[in-house]
């Protein structure tokens, strides 16, 4: 839709008296500016492309980033739940603590009930896993991340080891 062949637009347009081998490259000239913003759009358009057709869903996350970094051979990955495996338990004391107390006396040792989770588990909501010779590429990796990522979360990136 927006491809241009601007020597046949140019010779379409120039005259046939006009159409000499000096007049062609003279206005090739002048068309010289129009051609470089054509190019500088084409370029932006597909570049916003992309960004539309990518959001910050994991498996659209990893592919953009993929995509932009290590094509070739798509080592980059995202881990999405952060959250240790471990059970919170409390006694009706303590139902908002995470851990078990000891003994208080108010209710026998073996009523135990399931409390509230903390807040937060880790300090990142997701961790973007990254080889080695690609962490020189690091703010880059940053800064694409930080405009596909939903608001709100917080991410790390770390060395695949």
């Amino acid at each position: 839709m927006y491809s241009v062949d601007f020597e046949k637009l140019r010779d379409d347009n120039l005259p046939f008296l006009l159409q000499k081998p000096v007049m062609q490259v003279f206005c090739a000239v002048l068309m010289s500016v129009i051609v470089r913003l054509h190019g500088e759009f084409t370029a932006f358009r597909e570049a916003k492309d992309i960004r539309l057709a990518h959001n910050g869903q994991v498996n659209s996350l990893e592919a953009i980033l993929n995509l932009t970094f290590d094509a070739a051979l798509n080592r980059i990955y995202l881990v999405d739940a952060v959250i240790p495996e471990d059970n919170y338990i409390g006694c009706r004391t303590n139902l908002n603590q995470t851990y078990i107390a000891s003994h208080t006396g108010l209710t026998p040792p073996d009523d135990f009930y399931i409390g509230n989770a903390p807040f937060r588990f880790s300090e990142y909501d997701f961790i973007v896993m990254v080889p080695h010779e690609l962490l020189t590429q690091e703010v880059k990796i940053r800064k694409l991340v930080e405009e596909y990522k939903t608001a709100g979360k917080t991410f790390d990136i770390q060395e695949i080891l």
